[in-house]
């Protein structure tokens, strides 16, 4: 008996810190009190802090009737079945402005559909974060549709429910490359300076690197520019290295000196994967005019 009551407590307790703040006005069941607060936690998702009291609840003739008020708004759904009540209940409030944390805000996630609302620059990459303001996923601004919806494209993804705030997120990213030719001794080192929220998937870029050519050592300032495609916008899965990676290519113009003047130019393709919103490294192939083909890996951060 002691045992049993000790479990009910730390049901109890458990639940109270599982589920949010729900008030009865009416008598329900112990098991569908643990079943209603279950679905409210799951409708509301996170979003901010509401009070929610169920003003009617009953379960006669094969059919579950239930209503509530949140933040003073009235509330009523029918449903045939358990089942089919938590679906309604996610559907009435999926949507729900009341409880957005603030105007800048994600209003609806379906896959790697993202919706948002509220004033955001074309192109800029903003963080999505939750009530206690954990950084969640990182977004990309990437076109209103005809009927004034704010759709964003997933760049990395930790979790992500409609009512989470939109902050501003880096502008650059700094990463530092190497390189290693396919065929003889050659390398390259070089640190690459770049704009990532001005146009999108467009990125210009400058750098700086030293090259080992058959020629000798040279020093190479670049300029150039990249473009990136998110994989997540082709494939809707949630394997990470799918729904945080991308591919990319880019094209530099090369000037220096090394034996003397010397330019040229390289270009680039490869993966590229984001690691903790911020963090991301690449696996990819240079050509260049300098260098034989290379294999090059780079670790980079955005800011």
């Amino acid at each position: 008996m002691r045992r049993a009551f000790a479990a009910v407590i730390l049901m109890l307790v458990f639940s109270a810190g599982l589920f949010p703040a729900v008030g009865y006005e009416v008598p329900v069941g112990f098991e569908q009190r643990i079943l209603l607060d279950r679905m409210f936690d799951h409708a509301i998702a996170g979003r901010k802090d509401c009070d929610i009291r169920v003003t009617g609840f009953s379960e006669s003739d094969g059919t579950l009737v239930l209503s509530f008020l949140l933040d003073g708004g009235e509330y009523s759904i029918s449903a045939p079945d358990w089942d089919a009540l938590g679906r309604f209940l996610d559907n009435a409030l999926f949507l729900e402005e009341r409880l957005y944390l603030s105007d800048n805000c994600i209003s609806y996630v379906d896959g790697n559909i993202i919706a948002a609302s509220g004033d955001m620059t074309y192109g800029g990459l903003y963080y999505a974060i939750d009530a206690d303001g954990r950084k969640k996923a990182l977004l990309g601004f990437d076109r209103v549709n005809g009927n004034g919806v704010a759709l964003f494209r997933p760049v990395w993804i930790s979790e992500l429910v409609p009512g989470y705030s939109l902050v501003k997120g880096p502008s650059w990213a700094l990463d530092v490359s190497g390189t290693s030719t396919l065929r003889d001794d050659g390398f390259s080192v070089s640190l690459s300076l770049k704009q990532i929220s001005w146009m999108r998937n467009f990125r210009p870029a400058v750098s700086f690197g030293l090259f080992n050519t058959g020629r000798g050592m040279c020093w190479m300032f670049g300029l150039g520019a990249e473009t990136r495609a998110s994989l997540s916008g082709l494939f809707d899965t949630g394997f990470s290295m799918i729904e945080d990676g991308a591919v990319y290519a880019g094209a530099s113009l090369l000037l220096g000196f090394g034996n003397g003047f010397e330019w040229g130019a390289d270009y680039c393709f490869g993966y590229e994967q984001v690691l903790w919103g911020r963090m991301y490294y690449r696996i990819g192939y240079q050509g260049s005019s300098l260098l034989a083909p290379s294999l090059g890996v780079s670790l980079g951060v955005m800011f």
